[in-house]
């Protein structure tokens, strides 16, 4: 199952599907008093749309949610687990789970351990990687931001440590080369135009340049 990032999902409030979560976002953590109409309407039309998702689940491809784990895997950019807080909510909301389900039912797991992890075990030997406890790593991405039509690349260093857990379990545990996790320990980002626009304006400047050389020969 695979939504564009250009389908449209209202076209009366000029909601496309790469727009859902920064503008759930911008949305959510506003003052309930200070959101406007339009607003609240977007935000339905983003319930909607997961309740649709859901139905196509159901009916389609024979899940019941009833008796499965939702796992949300965040993407590289969102660090904080604020996002956990805001996104919960909407699922509540759009029928996913219920407030009186276990929190485990939903369960959100940043991509950089994802991503790590697959590379622990894949067993392709060209990508398998074996991270070491306290080692220092980097990571490069290149994330599109919609709003600003812009390129986001981004580097992460991260640590690689045992989870906070098995300190209070086992010394030797803490100590292991077990259930290790990545650690964000520094990120740095710069923000590049999209190489659409980076097309556009070199072909606009050679046509300026093309056409003040043609006027000088004349």
């Amino acid at each position: 199952m695979f939504y564009a990032a250009d389908l449209i999902v209202n076209k009366s409030l000029d909601l496309y599907v790469e727009d859902i979560f920064p503008r759930y976002f911008k949305i959510y953590t506003k003052e309930e008093t200070h959101k406007t109409k339009e607003e609240l309407s977007i935000v339905s039309a983003i319930i909607s749309f997961f309740k649709e998702i859901a139905q196509f689940l159901k009916r389609r491809q024979g899940i019941d949610f009833d008796r499965t784990q939702f796992l949300f895997i965040t993407p590289i950019e969102w660090h904080d687990e604020k996002y956990e807080g805001y996104l919960r909510p909407l699922f509540f909301e759009a029928g996913w789970v219920t407030q009186q389900d276990h929190k485990n039912r939903l369960i959100f797991s940043p991509f950089l351990d994802c991503y790590v992890n697959l590379l622990r075990n894949i067993n392709d030997i060209n990508y398998q990687r074996d991270f070491k406890r306290e080692r220092k790593y980097l990571i490069c991405s290149m994330v599109p931001n919609i709003e600003t039509d812009s390129i986001t690349f981004s580097l992460i260093c991260f640590q690689m440590q045992n989870a906070k857990e098995l300190s209070a379990v086992s010394k030797k545990l803490a100590t292991g080369e077990l259930l290790l996790t990545p650690t964000i320990l520094h990120t740095e980002a710069i923000e590049l135009p999209s190489l659409k626009n980076l097309i556009k304006e070199i072909v606009s400047k050679n046509a300026k340049i093309n056409a003040t050389e043609t006027i000088a020969a004349a």
